[in-house]
């Protein structure tokens, strides 16, 4: 996949319990293509742990 097509998340956009990373979206001309969402394994260890202690 193109570095092009690589969106960092900007966290208030999506808000702050998301466990993206970044998305990778479709290139030029490419428009009706899926997206594809990349985990944060950090924030998902994280969110794992807090379930775990019941927040």
């Amino acid at each position: 996949m193109p570095i092009r097509c690589i969106d960092e998340t900007n966290q208030a956009m999506l808000g702050q319990h998301t466990l993206t990373k970044a998305i990778v979206k479709s290139d030029a001309g490419q428009e009706k293509a899926e997206m594809l969402s990349i985990l944060d394994p950090l924030k998902i260890e994280r969110y794992l742990l807090l379930e775990k202690q019941g927040r």
